[in-house]
C-alpha cells in the first residue's frame, strides 16, 4: 500500500482517497475474516496506532487469508475433476491394453 502511494504519484486529495478505500478494503477483509469478534474488534482498535507499514503487513496477510478462504473450494473441485480425468484414462488404456493382448493371442494362434 505504502509503495503504492508512492508510485501512484497522487495529490493530498487522491491519497485521502486512496487511504480511505483501502481502509475499507481492510474493513471488509478483517469483517470477513473467520476470527472472533472480541478480536476483530481488538485489531480494529489497533489500527490507528499502528505504523503504516505495519497497516500494509496486516492488509496483505488478510488479502491472503481472503483469497485462500474463496479458492479453497475450487482447489477440491479440480481435484475431483482431474481425478476423474485420471480414472477415465486408466480405464481406457486398460481396454486399449486388453484389446491389444487380445489381438496378440489371436496372431499366436495363427
Amino acid at each position: 500500500m505504502i509503495k503504492k502511494t508512492k508510485q501512484l504519484n497522487l495529490n493530498d486529495k487522491e491519497l485521502l482517497n486512496y487511504l480511505k478505500d483501502q481502509g475499507r478494503k481492510l474493513g471488509f477483509l478483517i469483517g470477513y475474516s473467520t476470527l472472533p469478534e472480541k478480536v476483530k474488534a481488538e485489531l480494529v482498535s489497533l489500527i490507528p496506532k499502528m505504523k503504516l507499514e505495519q497497516i500494509d503487513r496486516l492488509m496483505n496477510i488478510f488479502e491472503a487469508k481472503y483469497v485462500d478462504e474463496q479458492t479453497r473450494d475450487m482447489d477440491k473441485e479440480y481435484k475431483k475433476k482431474l481425478s476423474k480425468i485420471i480414472e477415465d484414462y486408466k480405464r481406457k488404456q486398460e481396454k486399449n491394453d486388453n484389446e491389444f493382448l487380445k489381438q496378440i493371442k489371436e496372431i499366436e494362434v495363427l
